[in-house]
């Protein structure tokens, strides 16, 4: 992402994990870069850093329904997330639901 990119995704979110609202986040990725996804606004968002080191390349669907997961965000939050990366996408939430888990089962986009 070129640095205007970063800061528009950044400003989305108001510089805190769109989940936690935590000021210590990684940009991660919604397709792991090893599945295929490309540092783009469309698959980024700022996540806590815990929650992004804990989470690795696993499907974030998966990995946000898990039980020792869910008390650490938002859902809401969570809910959002997926809906404004699903717009940015083009797609419904259901259809970015859907998408993500061909690309984590197949392994790539």
């Amino acid at each position: 992402m070129k640095p205007m990119e970063i800061m528009s995704v950044l400003e989305r979110f108001n510089f805190r994990c769109a989940l936690t609202d935590s000021e210590d986040y990684h940009i991660e990725h919604w397709i792991a870069r090893s599945h295929g996804g490309k540092t783009v606004v469309e698959n980024c968002y700022p996540l806590d850093k815990e929650l992004n080191l804990r989470k690795g390349s696993q499907n974030p669907f998966v990995f946000f329904e898990r039980e020792d997961i869910r008390s650490r965000f938002d859902k809401e939050r969570f809910e959002e997330l997926v809906f404004w990366l699903a717009f940015m996408n083009d797609m419904t939430v259901q259809e970015f639901r859907d998408y993500t888990f061909r690309v984590y089962e197949s392994g790539s986009k």
